[in-house]
């Protein structure tokens, strides 16, 4: 009987230790994201009642379950304008060369502007990569 509570002490000091390592480990996994290729759909800039804004539309539907969707908003509010201006440049030169993009989505329940999920950056997939 001594011999069973000695394992089953040990064990539990195992799962103990085992969980705290997991939280500690998810605490320092950042932000949870999805990167994806494809080519845009649509992109659509703009201002509506003093608000600037900048969707992009792409075929498939990605994001968070609370607003996953097919329409990414990009939010100027946790952007430097500089990086709002890059992600529009590029998603709009994508869109006339009918480029591919490298296109990564927050997936955590706040990654949601408006209804839709967050478009969090943009990049042209290397054309050389491609051949």
């Amino acid at each position: 009987m001594k011999r069973a509570t000695i394992k089953n002490k040990y064990l539990i000091g195992m799962a103990g230790t085992l969980a705290m390592a997991l939280i500690h480990s998810a605490a320092l996994a950042g932000p949870v994201q999805h990167t994806f290729s494809t080519q845009l759909e649509e992109v659509r800039t703009g201002h509506f009642n003093g608000t600037e804004y900048l969707t992009i539309q792409i075929p498939g539907n990605v994001g968070p379950a609370s607003c996953r969707g097919n329409v990414l908003k990009v939010d100027k509010n946790n952007l430097p304008s500089d990086s709002h201006q890059a992600i529009e440049s590029v998603a709009l030169t994508a869109m006339l060369n009918e480029d591919e993009v490298l296109i990564t989505v927050g997936l955590e329940r706040g990654d949601c502007v408006d209804g839709k999920p967050t478009l969090v950056d943009l990049h042209v997939v290397n054309r050389t990569a491609r051949r």
